[in-house]
């Protein structure tokens, strides 16, 4: 199953795409690129 992918808008109106699957302690990955392409990480 593929995760879905969510949008949080910060206070200046930047979208950042998230996405979560699983369960168990929090596990944060970003990625090492300051430009990236979530759905080619998914």
């Amino acid at each position: 199953m593929q995760p879905r992918i969510q949008y949080a808008k910060t206070p200046d109106g930047v979208s950042i795409a998230y996405w979560a699957m699983g369960s168990g302690p929090l596990l944060i990955h970003t990625s090492p690129l300051v430009w990236s392409h979530i759905q080619l990480e998914v």
